[in-house]
């Protein structure tokens, strides 16, 4: 888990950790006034939040770019289809601003996640979205390499093998 923050840059408000309530914690003290420039860039975010994995060379993630739907453009349509050509998967989490056209800007966040292969949600209710990325690290694992690595016990049917082989050592002859 990482935090990018953007508006008319993308900034990298906390490195790839693994204690979510760190993140947690950091995510709800974000404010308006936690990036000093202004605009709406996300193709920004996103393409740093490419780097960023590419870097820490993570095989598969999930990036949630959370926002009201301003400033999505092709650059950043371009980014998206990116992230999920490198085997990551986009979602996107609407937040309502104002009313002012707010299904065209829910749209284009809609738009993002289906270019990288993830869900469009709201950040009211994230449950979807969430229910998607932690079922989307399991399956990724078993459909990978990764699996290879993974540990297979087999220490009780060695035990089992080692023990018949134990037994005929003690067996008495019929003389």
């Amino acid at each position: 888990m990482g935090l990018l923050l953007y508006a008319g840059d993308a900034y990298l408000a906390s490195p790839l950790t693994n204690d979510a309530a760190a993140l947690s914690a950091l995510l709800f003290a974000v404010d308006d006034g936690a990036i000093p420039d202004g605009g709406t860039r996300p193709a920004r975010a996103l393409a740093l939040a490419r780097r960023v994995l590419r870097d820490a060379q993570i095989v598969g993630a999930d990036v949630v770019l959370i926002g009201a739907g301003e400033g999505v453009d092709p650059a950043a349509a371009r980014e998206a289809t990116r992230l999920g050509a490198e085997g990551h998967a986009l979602h996107t989490l609407f937040v309502t601003g104002d009313a002012q056209d707010a299904p065209g800007r829910r749209a284009a966040l809609a738009g993002l996640a289906a270019a990288g292969g993830g869900l469009a949600g709201s950040a009211a209710e994230p449950d979807d979205v969430a229910t998607r990325i932690s079922g989307r690290a399991i399956a990724h694992v078993e459909a990978s390499a990764l699996q290879a690595l993974g540990w297979r016990d087999c220490g009780r049917l060695a035990l089992i093998f080692a023990a018949a082989c134990l037994l005929s050592c003690f067996r008495r002859s019929a003389s």
